[in-house]
C-alpha cells in the first residue's frame, strides 16, 4: 500500500477488524494518517501481515465497553503517535428478528455495544481530541468525531426495531454533541448506504448491497478532508438507500 502523503494526524477507529472500519483505516493509511485500530478481534491474518508492516498502523484489542480497556488504548495510541485528532465510532452489531421474539438480552447486548460502547469510547476520548487540530484550514480548530448512523436511523425497515433504536440514539446523539462541544470538536454523523458487510449479509440474505466498504471509506476520508460537508443538520448521507420508499 503506497503511502501518498505525510501529515501528523492520528484516528482512532472502533470495531476496524471487517467491513467499513477495515476499509476506512486502510484508505487512511495509504494517506498517510496514522490510525489506530480498536477492535474485540483481530483482522484477518492477511489483513494483518499487511498492518504489521505499515508504521503508523497500530492495532489493539479491546472491548469498547470497557473503559478501563478504552482508556489503555487511548493512552498507548497518544504514546505511539502524540495525539488523537479524530475518532470513527463505528463499532456496532445487528439483529434481524421480530420484536415479539426479541428478549431483554438481546436488547440489552444491542443497547450495550451501540449506545453505551460509543459513548464510553468518546467521553474517554474527548479530552485528547480537545488538544487536537486538524490539519485542513477549511475545518474549525479542534478535533472531529465520526459517528457510524445507518439508514434504519431515518426510514422504517421491518425486522430490525432493536437495531433502528440503537442507530437512531446514534444519530440523535451526534447531532447533539455537536452543539454542545462545537467549535472546539466537530461531531459528524455518516448515514452509509446498504453496504456489503458481513452485518449486511446476515441481516439481508436475499438483499444486494449498493455499495462495498471502500465506498464508504472514500467518503469518511472526504469527510476528514474538509471536501465533503454535512448538511445543517451534522449529517453525511450522499447515499442511496434501498429500503427507503420516499
Amino acid at each position: 500500500m503506497n503511502q501518498k502523503k505525510k501529515t501528523s494526524q492520528t484516528v482512532f477507529i472502533t470495531g476496524a477488524a471487517t467491513g467499513i472500519g477495515l476499509a476506512t483505516a486502510k484508505l487512511l493509511l495509504s494517506q498517510g494518517y496514522n490510525v489506530t485500530i480498536f477492535s474485540l478481534t483481530k483482522p484477518s491474518l492477511q489483513d494483518m501481515e499487511i498492518l504489521a508492516a505499515m508504521p503508523r498502523a497500530l492495532v489493539l484489542i479491546g472491548n469498547i465497553c470497557n473503559s478501563t480497556q478504552v482508556k489503555k488504548a487511548l493512552s498507548a495510541t497518544i504514546k505511539k503517535f502524540g495525539s488523537i485528532d479524530i475518532l470513527i465510532n463505528n463499532a456496532g452489531i445487528s439483529l434481524h428478528k421480530p420484536f415479539k421474539e426479541t428478549t431483554s438480552i438481546e436488547w440489552d447486548s444491542l443497547i450495550n455495544v451501540n449506545i453505551k460502547g460509543m459513548l464510553t469510547v468518546t467521553q474517554c476520548a474527548l479530552p485528547y481530541l480537545r488538544k487536537g487540530g486538524l490539519a485542513s484550514p477549511k475545518h474549525r480548530e479542534g478535533g472531529l468525531i465520526i459517528n457510524i448512523a445507518s439508514d434504519s436511523a431515518l426510514h422504517p425497515i421491518p425486522y430490525l426495531p432493536i437495531y433502528s433504536l440503537t442507530k437512531a440514539a446514534v444519530l440523535n446523539f451526534s447531532q447533539s454533541l455537536d452543539h454542545e462541544i462545537k467549535p472546539f470538536i466537530r461531531s459528524i454523523a455518516v448515514i452509509p448506504g446498504s453496504t456489503n458487510t458481513d452485518l449486511f449479509k446476515k441481516s439481508f440474505p436475499s438483499h444486494t448491497a449498493l455499495y462495498q466498504p471502500e465506498d464508504i471509506a472514500h467518503v469518511i476520508a472526504k469527510v476528514i478532508s474538509g471536501k465533503q460537508k454535512p448538511n445543517k443538520e451534522g449529517i453525511i448521507n450522499p447515499f442511496k438507500h434501498i429500503f427507503n420508499k420516499d
